[in-house]
């Protein structure tokens, strides 16, 4: 991975940017086998959902497209209940990365409503805009670990690196993931053939107010 420091300002004391466009450079290496995955992190569950084994793959199968390079000192992903993690603000949210400290090893805490996702049409529909909370949540708090890996990444600039990991794994998984050029396609289609319905539906009605305005 090039590294590359980031700038500061010394105008009016030390300005830090957060912008993704200023931290080190990410070249995503995703595994695409199955090999070793046994020595993946633990996943623990530790939540009153009851989660079966095709959920867990859910969290196993993203877990295993990173670089497994990247997944060095974490010890294990974590799913709790909904709530149970909070922001300093002490506003929910579903996702969290707990460094490595004295009292504990590194972990990633994810909210089970991540794993329950929805079933039929919605899934469908999510799959057609690449909708994935869990992979974005999961790869945001991956990112979280690599900075506190990376000596070039600033504390203050977690957070912006972690968005920046995301994204750049994200476009290789909508392509080797995400719907086939077929199904984006029918979809497309199917918008268009709705659009001309409603405009058929609506148009009477357009004229019908057209002649009430003119009397």
């Amino acid at each position: 991975m090039t590294k590359r420091k980031t700038s500061r300002k010394k105008r009016g004391g030390r300005k830090r940017h957060n912008s993704p466009d200023f931290m080190p450079e990410i070249q995503p290496d995703p595994t695409l086998h199955e090999d070793n995955i046994d020595k993946l992190p633990k996943i623990l569950i530790d939540c009153q959902a009851k989660l079966d084994d095709g959920d867990i793959n859910k969290i196993r199968v993203r877990l295993n497209f990173v670089d497994h390079k990247d997944l060095r000192k974490l010890n294990g992903i974590r799913v709790v209940d909904p709530g149970t993690i909070q922001m300093p603000s002490k506003e929910p949210t579903i996702g969290c990365y707990h460094p490595a400290n004295k009292s504990g090893q590194a972990e990633i805490w994810l909210s089970s409503c991540l794993i329950n996702t929805s079933k039929g049409f919605e899934t469908f529909f999510d799959r057609m805009t690449y909708k994935d909370k869990l992979f974005e949540t999961l790869f945001h708090e991956i990112g979280n670990h690599k900075a506190s890996l990376t000596h070039s990444v600033d504390k203050f600039e977690n957070e912006a690196f972690a968005e920046k990991y995301m994204l750049a794994y994200k476009k290789f998984w909508k392509r080797h993931h995400g719907p086939s050029k077929i199904y984006i396609k029918v979809f497309r289609y199917f918008i268009k053939l709705l659009r001309f319905i409603l405009i058929g539906i609506l148009y009477p009605f357009k004229n019908r107010n057209k002649e009430i305005n003119h009397f």
